[in-house]
């Protein structure tokens, strides 16, 4: 009676620990690739707000959004001239379409215009303004010199390990604060309209 109860009981007790193992390396399949997609996604949003940052070097005359733009998610600035040519600048347009951050560039001089796509599964992209020392309510585009950028990504689901039927979504944040140098560059004229 006793081998066979020590028989069955053996086989449960292997059966259990193959189940244990098994579950333990899903688990902590899922928990690496989360991870990895977690890093991922906050390594997008930090390479964001690195273009961005880049691209705002030349700004000059900063277009807020809410005046001639696409929308919340959208910047236009005019660069400084790079020559005594008054029509040596470009026109910049940072935006978000489709999830990637789109840099639109028009030449005025030549009027090319050229467009780099960066596809980096941005969700929200937000722009304000700001002065250290100055009351928030007096400030807007054309007398701060400070600029503060966010940048939101988001992970696809099918990014994701499925192991339950919960849909995951892994999310990133990076801020930066900018300093806009080329504001008021004495002897440059400011009044150029930009173009639509």
């Amino acid at each position: 009676m006793y081998s066979k109860m020590d028989y069955i009981t053996s086989l449960i007790i292997v059966a259990l620990v193959t189940v244990m193992v098994f579950s333990l390396k899903a688990f902590m399949f899922d928990t690496s690739n989360d991870n990895r997609l977690y890093n991922h996604v906050q390594m997008q949003a930090n390479l964001a707000v690195d273009i961005l940052q880049e691209e705002l070097r030349v700004a000059q005359d900063i277009m807020h959004y809410y005046e001639v733009t696409d929308g919340p998610d959208s910047l236009r600035f005019r660069t400084i001239s790079f020559s005594d040519a008054s029509d040596d600048h470009e026109v910049v347009t940072l935006k978000v379409e489709h999830n990637a951050l789109l840099i639109i560039k028009h030449h005025m001089e030549t009027a090319v215009q050229d467009t780099v796509i960066y596809p980096l599964n941005i969700r929200e992209m937000n722009f304000s303004f700001y002065e250290p020392g100055v009351d928030p309510s007096t400030i807007n585009h054309t007398n701060a010199n400070h600029i503060r950028m966010q940048v939101m990504t988001e992970s696809n689901p099918e990014e994701h390990v499925q192991t339950t039927s919960q849909e995951k979504v892994a999310r990133a944040t990076a801020n930066k604060e900018v300093f806009l140098r080329n504001r008021f560059v004495p002897g440059m004229d400011t009044h150029t309209p930009i173009p639509e």
